[in-house]
């Protein structure tokens, strides 16, 4: 089998290539539109994906003095998973910060 060496895989661009520089130019345009509208797409999807969320979304609000049980999916290490609770409590709200906390 016959492996190249260093020297065959040195890129072989000669100076006097003065067609260099416009196609640089025309990468760098191209990629500049791309993020362009890669942008424009991602603002639609978020909007997109917001819109859906919020169809489902529920305003809760809570009083000081309320009795609430906090849902916690987090698994704690060493414990089994199968016999987890997800809910704590019951825990009585003591101060209101805002509408969401």
């Amino acid at each position: 089998m016959v492996l190249p060496n260093s020297n065959d895989l040195k890129a072989k661009v000669t100076k006097e290539n003065s067609d260099h520089d416009s196609r640089l130019e025309n990468l760098k345009s191209s990629l500049r539109l791309a993020y362009e509208l890669l942008k424009k797409v991602n603002k639609k999807s978020h909007l997109k994906n917001k819109g859906l969320y919020d169809r489902k979304v529920k305003l809760r609000s809570f009083q000081t003095g309320n009795i609430v049980y906090p849902y916690t999916p987090a698994k704690k290490h060493g414990k089994c998973f199968k016999l987890h609770k997800y809910w704590t409590g019951p825990f009585q709200i003591t101060a209101k910060l805002s509408d969401l906390n």
